[in-house]
């Protein structure tokens, strides 16, 4: 698997466009992976479980370096052959490119009610965790109560609290995608 990775990467490597690659890429390494990890430990000499894992590290590597390589082609000269997968993190990346650079023209054109705008967004912010202590009620910038919370109790709850209850490991994001919603 890591051969097929390495020639991938090779080719991308001479040319100035992005390649196409199978449909199922990312797929096949990720389950290549999967049974990497299941083989570990089954009555393996602890000189073969080593091995093992610097072979998933190696796969890691391999695919990280393709993966970027592919992603700055795809800003250069078009992203018509990026895998979905791919297209996701692409459209991120130039989200939060887009991002950084309107920050630094309204600093650098004096925006201030564009900056105050950006506060108040952030300020506003809610993330959704699972609490995995008890917490008792929180006040929130927003001047919000928030709880109390059991553990395994789910709740939207400010960015900048959720932050620090996080960090304190007081609960854990929850991930949720739009397609939750659809």
């Amino acid at each position: 698997m890591i051969e097929i990775i390495k020639k991938q990467l090779e080719s991308e490597q001479q040319t100035k466009e992005v390649l196409p690659l199978q449909d199922d890429f990312y797929h096949s390494i990720s389950k290549h992976t999967k049974e990497l990890l299941r083989s570990l430990n089954n009555n393996n000499s602890e000189t073969t479980n080593k091995l093992i894992h610097k072979q998933i590290e190696m796969l890691s590597i391999v695919v990280s370096a393709l993966l970027k390589l592919r992603l700055e082609k795809a800003s250069i000269s078009g992203s018509e052959h990026l895998l979905p997968e791919e297209r996701f993190v692409f459209e991120s990346k130039k989200g939060y490119e887009q991002s950084y650079r309107t920050l630094v023209n309204a600093v650098k054109e004096g925006k201030m009610s564009y900056l105050e705008y950006l506060k108040k967004k952030e300020l506003k912010r809610k993330v959704v965790v699972r609490f995995l202590k008890e917490l008792s009620e929180i006040v929130g910038p927003d001047l919000n109560k928030y709880g109390p919370y059991k553990p395994g109790d789910i709740a939207t709850i400010p960015w900048l609290n959720a932050r620090i209850i996080m960090a304190e490991g007081d609960a854990e994001p929850v991930q949720i995608s739009k397609t939750d919603y659809e």
